[in-house]
């Protein structure tokens, strides 16, 4: 449990929340089938992912330690914190598609 509350908190310091609702928003209004829910869920980790280094790289971080954080950084992933972000990933995709797909019907 206090994995969980740290992952929470860590994951929602101001901008790291904004850029992942964006990016599982997008994926979700790119959803085209509900079935393919798993696919981009995984495609839009990935996505976060590189719009993190590319944020950092912006921000003024050298690509050498760039990658050796990044690097770190997924071999200290465990699997309960990447269950916790590709099931808060799906969640939010899947609610944007719902979403995307009542107000098509009005």
């Amino acid at each position: 449990m206090e994995e969980i509350t740290s992952v929470v908190s860590s994951a929602l310091n101001s901008i790291g929340a904004v850029q992942s609702l964006v990016v599982a928003a997008v994926a979700g209004f790119l959803l085209k089938d509900f079935n393919k829910l798993a696919l981009f869920t995984v495609g839009a980790l990935l996505a976060n992912s590189l719009v993190t280094i590319v944020r950092s790289a912006i921000n003024g971080a050298a690509f050498s330690t760039l990658v050796q954080s990044n690097l770190s950084s997924f071999f200290a992933l465990t699997m309960r914190t990447f269950l916790i972000y590709a099931i808060s990933f799906g969640i939010v995709i899947a609610l944007v598609f719902v979403a995307k797909s009542q107000l098509k019907k009005i």
